[in-house]
């Protein structure tokens, strides 16, 4: 498939596989799906008039059609009209997420898209950690933010800064051990049910009070996390975010999207706010992206 500078200016990983096609007729692959994009490669190469495609990639009309959706919905003045394009991407996600499904990373894109304020210097350092753990942060703060848009947080300013605020303060977790460590410890804690004074010996190292809390990584529905909350006196949000660490690691074959795992119930999560989320994703209103 054919592609624009554009289309990949903004994004941080590969949206696929992308080959440059030299004058012999050789494919010459120079971005792999997922992987960090060398912008100034990518760059120099269209400069040059060089021939590239992409193979396995994203569905970028689709994307651009989603976001045009979003962008009506955040310009929107008139409850009753922002209600309309709030459902009409609902039903969209749902067809596209849901009853295809498409993968997380596909969704990563769109949250990146639709979410990201983050600068071109953000980025570097995000990747520059190491680019598994950047992903991992990524599932959860993406699933995060589309999860508090489903329930009904309407504000796109809010929106982008829980996307945003997640996935810096999920980044900024371990800065003063090796990253090997790190998702180690990262590891360990997602698979516990409950948590007892051993446990929290994993977290001494993380960063401080502060910024262990705002992630809730060690938090759990019975309160035998670090905070002492259970799943009553937690907000949505907050439920939702425990979920939500507890639920990606570092495999990226573990899982479909967190749309589909939504509706399947594959997700751990108090249930009285899982069924909030499917009762949303189920809904069917008369609307599809080719007839937008």
């Amino acid at each position: 498939m054919k592609f624009t500078f554009a289309h990949i200016k903004d994004e941080i990983l590969s949206p696929g596989n992308i080959f440059w096609k030299k004058n012999s007729g050789a494919d010459i692959l120079i971005s792999k799906k997922g992987d960090v994009l060398n912008h100034q490669l990518i760059q120099k190469l269209f400069g040059a008039d060089c021939d590239l495609f992409i193979v396995d990639g994203i569905d970028f009309d689709l994307h651009d059609v989603m976001f045009s959706l979003y962008v009506k919905y955040s310009e929107e003045l008139f409850m009753r009209d922002k209600i309309k394009f709030r459902d009409e991407l609902i039903e969209n996600l749902r067809l596209e997420f849901v009853e295809q499904p498409k993968t997380q990373f596909e969704f990563n894109q769109l949250a990146w898209k639709f979410f990201s304020k983050f600068t071109n210097e953000d980025k570097k350092i995000f990747i520059e950690k190491d680019s598994s753990l950047f992903k991992r942060h990524l599932n959860v703060a993406s699933s995060y933010t589309f999860c508090a848009f489903l329930l009904g947080y309407y504000e796109p300013a809010f929106l982008s800064n829980l996307f945003t605020m997640t996935l810096k303060n999920l980044m900024a977790l371990g800065d003063s051990i090796h990253v090997m460590s790190l998702k180690e410890k990262i590891e360990y804690l997602r698979m516990q049910d409950s948590f007892n004074t051993e446990d929290f010996k994993n977290v001494i190292d993380l960063g401080s009070d502060d910024q262990i809390s705002k992630t809730m990584i060690c938090e759990r529905y019975d309160g035998s996390g670090i905070k002492h909350i259970n799943s009553r006196e937690m907000s949505d949000l907050e439920i939702i975010l425990v979920a939500l660490n507890r639920s990606y690691g570092f495999d990226e074959t573990e899982h479909t999207n967190i749309l589909n795992e939504i509706v399947s119930g594959e997700i751990k999560c108090v249930d009285r706010i899982l069924k909030m989320l499917q009762r949303v994703l189920v809904k069917r209103t008369e609307v599809s992206v080719a007839s937008i």
